[in-house]
């Protein structure tokens, strides 16, 4: 019993120290394994292109992204030989083409003729003879002499226009017929007004007063906050001029120039033709060019052109590079650890 025991446990310990040993080479590949990058550039007068490629782990991880000033941008995202972005499409089953079933052709129908029925034309009118009209017009005469002619009188009832009612002007009275009102009224009525003067130019006072009340107010609150910034500033620029602060600034220098080493281009290749208006600025930019070559552009061809009437850049260039996490996981737990950087935050809480 004892011994199936210690061969459970003795299975268990292998399985968790496998695991273990799993864990630790996936750190070790992450922090070591460099993360390599590369980016082209194209430019001329009639094309403008930029790739850029960042590759992980024997380029099993591999991300394209492309720029081409006719097609616009496309982003590449592979692992293996599997294609994450863009997704491809599935390609459908060809089905096979449908028969389509032969109809038969439609019996022609035959048109039937139908008989065609004779227009009737219409009756022509009867000529009566002489003596008939004759009689006709004899019989209309002797009926008009024996109906008496009435004469029919027309009388026409005009009505006259009403005659329109004209107002009556109504005179106006005269100054003569307006009675006067005597002096002593008229002196007491504006002897009433009096106050009511008064009260109103009181009432104007009042705002006034309130309104540079107001203004007093928000002067006082300025100078209320603008001392508060001075307390600030003050508090800041003593921060700034500790010992321990400035500690902390040479360390950030100092990590960002490791950083810089380490993720700088390793290698860069091509031909670069650059212009300025200003003679002096193309001047300054090959100064730097040429301080940074022998780093990393030791094959980069530069085609500097000082008369030029605008900006000038045309070339094709290649740079290469690679990045460590390891460097990274070093800074940040420097920085996690720093005393220099805790008495930093502590006094900027304050």
């Amino acid at each position: 019993m004892l011994h199936i025991i210690l061969l459970i446990l003795k299975a268990v310990g292998i399985l968790l120290a496998a695991v273990l040993l799993l864990l630790l080479l996936c750190i070790l590949l992450l922090l070591f394994v460099p993360l390599r990058y590369e980016i082209a550039f194209r430019h001329t007068e009639t094309e403008t292109a930029v790739q850029g490629k960042v590759s992980w782990l024997l380029h099993l991880i591999r991300a394209k992204l492309f720029y081409e000033k006719s097609e616009g941008k496309r982003l590449l995202v592979k692992i293996g030989s599997f294609q994450l972005i863009p997704k491809k499409e599935k390609k459908k089953k060809k089905q096979k083409p449908v028969e389509k079933a032969k109809l038969a052709p439609k019996p022609v129908e035959k048109s039937v003729q139908k008989p065609v029925q004779p227009v009737e034309q219409p009756e022509k009118a009867v000529e009566k003879p002489e003596k008939v009209q004759k009689q006709e017009e004899q019989v209309r005469r002797e009926s008009l002499q024996k109906k008496p002619v009435q004469p029919v009188l027309e009388t026409e009832t005009k009505e006259k226009p009403q005659e329109e009612s004209i107002p009556e002007v109504q005179s106006h009275p005269g100054p003569e017929q307006i009675p006067k009102k005597s002096r002593l009224s008229a002196l007491a009525e504006k002897l009433r007004g009096i106050p009511n003067f008064f009260r109103k130019l009181w009432a104007v006072f009042l705002a006034v007063g309130q309104q540079l009340k107001r203004q007093a107010e928000k002067l006082r609150r300025l100078f209320h906050s603008l001392s508060e910034l001075k307390a600030k500033l003050s508090h800041y620029i003593e921060i700034w001029q500790e010992e321990e602060t400035q500690t902390l600034i040479r360390s950030l220098k100092g990590y960002l120039f490791y950083l810089l080493h380490h993720i700088r281009p390793r290698r860069g290749r091509g031909y670069l033709k650059y212009g300025f208006p200003d003679p002096a600025l193309t001047g300054q930019l090959t100064g730097l060019f040429y301080v940074l070559r022998p780093l990393a552009f030791s094959e980069l061809a530069l085609e500097p052109v000082f008369e030029t009437d605008e900006i000038l850049l045309e070339g094709d260039l290649v740079i290469r590079g690679h990045i460590r996490l390891v460097h990274l996981v070093r800074v940040g737990l420097k920085l996690l650890f720093d005393k220099n950087l805790k008495h930093f935050r502590q006094r900027l809480k304050e």
